[in-house]
């Protein structure tokens, strides 16, 4: 499951800058092998490893509640960083979050100074999207980059290490209205890694995975209120899902009533209207109309006609 060569690499950079500052990234979209990763990191790495996460809710500057948590440590210790890829994932019409963001991107750069005062090795375990945004934002900080290393399932395991990442998703959710919007916000980090890690989706399995992910999101963007991010991931899932499953099956039908539901939150009715009518033309087929999907979607579908 691991890159050994990625790994070895790592673990040889780690022992090279031992006592002394630098800053690795390790780029991994499925969190999920994390905790294998580090114990394969300690089992090969000479300095001890020490693993610490930032809070979401955290209210100071990175730097400063860093070198609390690691005042402590021996001076060989080498720190593995996480959390900064949740704190990134806000989406971009969030204007608070967005500020927030880039209030963080900023901070980076900063006090970049700050983080040579570690005097030891830095290891920050981001996702690619937060990869991306601190090369373009943060682009002062990410120049002091001593390595960055990347690490993917191999194919014939990727599918059941992302279901592994989505444990406790769907039960959670079932109150999605209940979800703070922190949560909310990480799930759409989680679900972005995931979809960039399914990019090049191969077997019918995977693409459906891929679809799925793809739906998810654009229900977590429509709880947001942000109708113009969720409407391409719908779109997107509307077309591997007819392409791999056929125009007739339930998830296609699944798909057009939650781009229905979008459309009615933006007061384009008809639109809703038409995509209702079909979903519930297909659910009515595959799975009878006393089935509890189909009995939904009729039940959307007579409350818009009461508009």
């Amino acid at each position: 499951m691991i890159a050994e060569t990625e790994l070895q690499e790592l673990c040889r950079a780690l022992e090279l800058g031992e006592g002394c500052f630098a800053l690795h990234f390790v780029v991994c979209n499925t969190p999920a092998i994390y905790p294998p990763l580090l114990e394969s990191v300690r089992a090969a790495c000479h300095p001890p490893i020490y693993p610490c996460t930032i809070p979401r809710d955290l209210d100071t500057l990175i730097d400063v509640w860093l070198s609390e948590q690691v005042r402590d440590l021996p001076p060989n210790a080498v720190i593995f960083l996480y959390g900064l890829a949740d704190l990134l994932a806000v989406p971009q019409q969030d204007e608070a979050g967005y500020l927030k963001r880039h209030n963080i991107l900023q901070q980076l750069n900063w006090q970049r100074n700050a983080y040579q005062r570690l005097q030891r090795p830095l290891v920050i375990w981001v996702r690619s999207e937060a990869m991306r945004l601190i090369a373009c934002y943060a682009s002062d900080f990410y120049d002091w980059r001593t390595g960055v290393f990347e690490y993917h399932p191999p194919s014939e395991q990727r599918h059941e290490i992302i279901q592994q990442n989505l444990v406790g998703f769907d039960r959670e959710w079932t109150a999605l209205h209940g979800l703070s919007l922190l949560e909310k916000q990480r799930w759409l980090g989680v679900l972005q890694g995931l979809i960039d890690e399914l990019a090049t989706a191969e077997t019918p399995a995977e693409q459906q995975m891929l679809a799925k992910l793809l739906n998810d999101q654009g229900e977590l963007y429509l709880s947001l209120g942000e109708y113009q991010l969720a409407k391409p991931c719908y779109e997107e899932a509307l077309v591997i899902r007819e392409q791999v499953l056929g125009k007739t099956h339930q998830d296609v039908a699944e798909t057009l009533n939650d781009l229905a539901h979008l459309y009615e939150s933006q007061g384009e009715y008809d639109k809703a209207l038409s995509l209702y009518q079909e979903a519930l033309k297909i659910l009515t087929q595959s799975l009878g109309e006393n089935h509890p999907h189909t009995k939904r979607v009729a039940k959307n579908l007579r409350q818009l006609q009461k508009y």
